[in-house]
């Protein structure tokens, strides 16, 4: 207590040696005044003595091996995996206490290695299991940082165990005693006293809880008590966390499919019959019902139109239980009485395994069901709503027909075609790659293109599809720089190529041309920053 109190008042690193010292004087001195023999202080047990004498260390040879009865040593591995668990529970706790007291963090895993090694080499030698113990506190409240400290506690161990424990004989058993109090006294501050002001009122009573169960049971039964507490307060806790991260319309995020201007008009008016829920975290019983209840709740908002589908995009989510997966069952039941579609997104190969073993997708999974990411999941939706509004994709139009919307002089449109090349392309063919240097644009006359830009991952991205009447590479081509997204076709098409020195030589020759071309650019180009500035204010909501 008196070392507690110094502790607590002073900070110097030899207030606890100093302690011991004077405790150790002052034994000595108290044998000496009082007249009593070292050898009766032995005997009235005051000294961990006496030991026996010789080495402490007794290895295994090949006779205690075969002298082992391995059948009751097989009968013991359920206890020898209880203690293993056991061992690495009381490691995390120990490094809890270890981490607050000395304020510096632990790597669990490099720690849970260094146990586990230390551990085999102690049993090898005929040692027992070990792990970390509170002892390291003493060291810390010396104010000792160094690895000099173990390596000095191992080099007396080793002493210990070669020449044996008669050197410790003469060491005060109360001092042991007092050491152990010290440390109890000093966690007990920690965990009892000071995590009053920096634990949540819940999280604090558990600690009290299993204070009280381990004073008036055990150790292990109070641990054991605190664990299933603890486990049930993080599933009520993480339960309650929003597993939607984003919810969106397909009116407010459109898919980068390539799309009419009066189609995208369509898909701001109808788009509210696609619903777009993103998925985060670990998903199991409590957070998958929550999400049923959004699904119920949108359902039940009739201030947007009728629910046709749902985009469920799994791209953030880490990971599933069986007791999700008949969340997901049961919601596929409600899809199917509500009359609306469910479509998977971005699901990783564990999870569609388990949603594939829970009933809720076939296995292999319908094409319309699973898509690798959510721009092809809403694609689809929107190409489903097209098809229910009998929507006619319309045949090619001529090019000569195409520019009659952007020159409305059929002069200035006859003027424009010279400069143009046409190509013919085959579907799977590289227009360019991110690098390479930008020097001209594609007009699509007939056919589709794909912009691609390659993720951090190194798996390509869909960033937009282009059909008839887009142009591609306007970005780079107007600012003479270098592209940054790779340009595929994805059927066989017609290209009309217009290079930088052509556009060069338009502004020159054909002044008005080349003016209305670049306005038709400007004009192209704000609508998709508008577009991106949607998708980003839906996401910040």
């Amino acid at each position: 207590i008196a070392l507690f109190w110094l502790t607590r008042r002073f900070s110097h690193p030899l207030v606890i040696p100093g302690c011991f010292a004077v405790a150790m004087a002052a034994f000595y001195g108290g044998l000496a005044a009082t007249g009593t023999s070292v050898q009766s202080a032995l005997d009235q047990g005051w000294m961990l003595g006496p030991f026996p004498g010789g080495g402490g260390w007794q290895p295994f040879g090949p006779s205690q091996w075969l002298q082992a009865d391995w059948p009751v040593v097989l009968s013991q591995l359920p206890s020898m995996a209880t203690l293993v668990l056991i061992t690495a529970l009381s490691l995390l706790l120990v490094s809890t206490g270890i981490e607050l007291a000395t304020e510096q963090d632990l790597d669990l895993n490099r720690e849970l290695k260094s146990v586990g090694i230390g551990s085999i080499l102690s049993g090898l030698g005929g040692g027992m299991v070990g792990s970390h113990a509170v002892t390291t506190l003493l060291v810390s409240k010396m104010g000792v940082r160094s690895r000099a400290v173990g390596i000095f506690a191992a080099l007396l161990y080793l002493a210990v165990l070669l020449f044996g424990l008669s050197m410790l004989s003469f060491f005060p058993r109360f001092m042991i005693g007092g050491a152990l109090l010290f440390i109890g006294l000093q966690l007990l501050y920690q965990w009892v006293v000071a995590s009053w002001s920096r634990l949540p009122r819940l999280d604090y009573g558990l600690i009290w809880l299993i204070l009280i169960i381990v004073a008036l049971k055990d150790f292990l039964t109070g641990v054991g008590v605190g664990l299933l507490i603890a486990s049930l307060m993080f599933i009520f806790s993480y339960s309650r966390q929003q597993v939607v991260k984003y919810a969106r319309s397909g009116a407010a995020y459109q898919s980068h499919a390539a799309r009419s201007l009066q189609q995208q008009q369509f898909l701001r008016q109808e788009g509210q019959q696609i619903q777009i829920f993103s998925l985060q975290g670990y998903l199991f019983f409590g957070t998958a019902n929550a999400l049923l209840k959004q699904v119920q709740a949108r359902l039940q908002d009739s201030d947007q139109s009728p629910l046709r589908f749902l985009v469920l995009d799994f791209r953030l989510v880490t990971g599933l239980d069986a007791s999700a997966a008949l969340s997901f069952a049961k919601m596929q039941q409600v899809a199917r009485k509500n009359g609306f579609e469910l479509v998977f997104a971005g699901l990783p190969d564990l999870a569609l395994a388990q949603l594939q073993q829970g009933g809720v997708l076939t296995a292999p999974p319908a094409a319309h069901t699973v898509f690798p990411d959510v721009d092809r999941a809403v694609e689809w939706c929107e190409d489903q709503l097209f098809e229910a509004a009998a929507w006619r994709r319309r045949r090619s139009l001529p090019l000569m027909m195409q520019l009659h919307d952007l020159f409305a002089d059929q002069t200035q449109a006859a003027e424009f075609l010279p400069y143009l090349k046409t190509q013919d392309v085959a579907a799977g063919e590289v227009l360019f790659r991110a690098g390479d240097r930008a020097d001209g644009l594609y007009w699509i006359e007939s056919g589709q293109v794909t912009l691609l830009i390659d993720l951090a991952t190194g798996s390509p991205k869909r960033l937009q599809t282009l059909g008839e009447g887009m142009i591609v590479g306007e970005n780079a081509c107007y600012s003479d720089a270098i592209q940054t997204m790779t340009a595929i076709a994805d059927q066989p098409s017609t290209l009309h190529w217009l290079s930088a020195e052509a556009l060069a030589a338009m502004s020159q020759q054909h002044p008005q041309v080349a003016l209305r071309f670049m306005d038709w650019i400007v004009r192209l180009l704000s609508e998709q920053v508008i577009h991106a500035k949607s998708e980003i204010q839906e996401l910040l909501q």
